[in-house]
């Protein structure tokens, strides 16, 4: 992981913990709505360890009590954002409403490598 992916789930990790602790849930109650067994994946979550898998992001947004594209306002002050691609973000982030639980899959999936191939320079 480089900087920038660890300093986001850093960052990603602060905010659930903020979520959850607002509402006064237990790492144990987020991570058994989660379908873990153990608190431990929720709390390596927290700590910027762990990435969240895909089909946990509806499961995680219903145990918080926030709407899944709530859970990514968290990068809405990356430097990617500016004022040329926040509307277009905006826009898709809207998208996202309407689509299955597979069909996010299918977007994540499709989003991630397209930033694989940014990373590794090609446009």
């Amino acid at each position: 992981m480089n900087d920038k992916d660890r300093e986001r789930a850093l960052r990603f990790g602060a905010y659930v913990k903020s979520l959850r602790q607002a509402q006064g849930k237990s790492q144990q109650e987020v991570a058994t709505k989660c379908g873990y067994t153990s608190r431990a994946a929720i709390s390596s979550l927290e700590k910027g360890k762990n990435d969240l898998a895909f089909d946990k992001l509806p499961l995680l947004a219903q145990a918080l009590g926030v709407d899944p594209v709530e859970l990514f306002s968290v990068y809405a002050d990356d430097e990617t954002e500016t004022a040329e691609t926040q509307p277009q973000i905006e826009a898709i982030k809207g998208m996202l409403y309407d689509l299955s639980p597979v069909q996010l899959q299918q977007v994540a999936a499709i989003v991630k490598v397209m930033r694989d191939q940014n990373k590794g320079g090609a446009v």
